[in-house]
């Protein structure tokens, strides 16, 4: 399971290196200058600094842990910021790929372990 894990971190850091545009962009928010109501209207921050931090502990233990925190993430980044800003775009598109690819993993773990290996490719 830690391999399914590590593979889904990997496939979402994939995924936001293609759409990264600013370094940090899932920091959490602790300039309170620049953004003094932000621990006001999020009541649970998380970023990919603590969900690494985490992954790296063997504290997730199951893939639903994992996906939770990031799905967490993500909806932290739309509720905070404006439908039309670049960071919710961003966080609606990798929600989308972690969403599919949870759902790949959910499929894969429901067929019979036999048709996994069978390759789709011609």
């Amino acid at each position: 399971m830690e391999k399914q894990i590590q593979q889904t971190n990997n496939d979402i850091d994939s995924e936001a290196a293609s759409l990264r545009r600013e370094d940090n962009l899932y920091k959490i928010r602790n300039n309170t200058e620049e953004c003094p109501d932000y621990y006001e209207t999020i009541e649970h921050p998380i970023d990919m600094s603590i969900i690494k931090d985490k992954m790296n502990k063997g504290i997730y233990k199951r893939e639903q842990d994992i996906v939770e925190d990031l799905s967490r993430m993500f909806n932290n980044a739309k509720v905070y910021n404006v439908d039309e800003s670049y960071i919710f775009k961003y966080a609606s598109r990798l929600e989308q790929a972690l969403s599919n690819k949870y759902k790949t993993m959910i499929i894969k773990k429901e067929r019979p372990s036999h048709l996994n290996r069978i390759s789709t490719k011609k």
